[in-house]
């Protein structure tokens, strides 16, 4: 097998059918990065007999993990969710409307397989569920982060990518609200984030990988770089006042990607810019997602899309 590089990467997805049981790609991510691995506890014996080394390993126990950041598209996104911690909802008739609304399950409904061909060597990731996720911009164009657990790993047969032609989203196709209906013009910074502390479980039994991911309490933040031309958002950090949030992403009526903080409240506000007399006068403010008692969630993530998906 000869030398490879990062552009000869595959990766593709499946949501699986049996928890742990590997399902060949059915969507292929446009990926810019990822850093998928086999983790194993190995024990290594250090017995008291005379010796000062390590007398050898014990097999402990295993699991995957890593990261992958993709161009974030409205077809690919819903496929992604559904293996992380929460319900997605299919609305309407071409095109659909998607919705994810988190909630506070242990386990997710679905499970995914994670197939990733470096240099043309195959990897299979089993049992894999969405930890953590993160949304930003890389001058313009939205990007995702997701941070995975899974069960297990194997070779597999090479892979035949079918990518589809879905554009991603670029600058001039944004529209962000704060609060919720009233769009704002002096924000360049957005980083969504969501952190479910997904920790790997596991058990007595006849096999050393994981068992399953057990979700923890979620964290949900949202930081954004503004001018700063008034006190409006100074004087809510002060007390405490909770607000809706929303950044859309538009191409046209049959492809978006929403993101609705429900009840974002500013924990933390920094003015900045005083260093120099050319230094334009900036807020970074970071705001800390709560329950929103009249919704009854926190946030939701909403892709329209003329793609037809499976939901749970």
């Amino acid at each position: 097998m000869p030398i490879g590089v990062g552009a000869q990467e595959i990766v593709g997805i499946a949501a699986e059918t049996t928890a742990g049981t590997y399902l060949a790609p059915t969507h292929w991510m446009l990926l810019r990065s990822e850093s998928f691995k086999y983790v194993q506890d190995t024990v290594w014996r250090r017995p008291l007999r005379g010796i000062a080394d390590i007398a050898g390993p014990v097999p402990g126990n295993s699991h995957i993990e890593g990261d992958f950041e993709i161009e974030v598209t409205e077809d690919i996104l819903p496929q992604i969710l559904r293996s992380a911690r929460g319900t997605i909802t299919k609305t309407g008739t071409a095109p659909f409307t998607y919705t994810y609304v988190p909630s506070a399950v242990a386990v997710p409904a679905k499970t995914m397989s994670i197939s990733v061909s470096r240099a043309g060597i195959v990897f299979g990731y089993t049992g894999c569920v969405i930890s953590s996720m993160e949304y930003s911009m890389d001058n313009g164009l939205l990007i995702g982060k997701f941070s995975i657990l899974g069960q297990d790993e194997a070779s597999q047969t090479a892979l035949t990518p079918v990518y589809v032609s879905t554009a991603p989203y670029g600058s001039g196709q944004y529209s962000l609200e704060i609060p919720s209906g009233t769009p704002v013009l002096d924000t360049d910074a957005f980083v969504f984030s969501v952190n479910d502390a997904a920790e790997a479980q596991y058990r007595i039994k006849n096999n050393r990988y994981m068992q399953f991911a057990k979700y923890g309490e979620r964290e949900t933040t949202l930081k954004v770089s503004r001018d700063f031309a008034d006190r409006t958002e100074y004087d809510a950090f002060k007390q405490l006042t909770a607000k809706a949030i929303k950044l859309t992403a538009t191409k046209s009526v049959n492809a978006s990607v929403s993101f609705e903080l429900k009840s974002a409240i500013v924990g933390e506000y920094t003015i900045g810019g005083t260093t120099g007399q050319g230094d334009l006068v900036r807020a970074d403010i970071t705001y800390q997602g709560v329950y929103d008692n009249v919704t009854s969630m926190p946030f939701t993530i909403i892709a329209t899309t003329s793609a037809v998906i499976v939901v749970p």
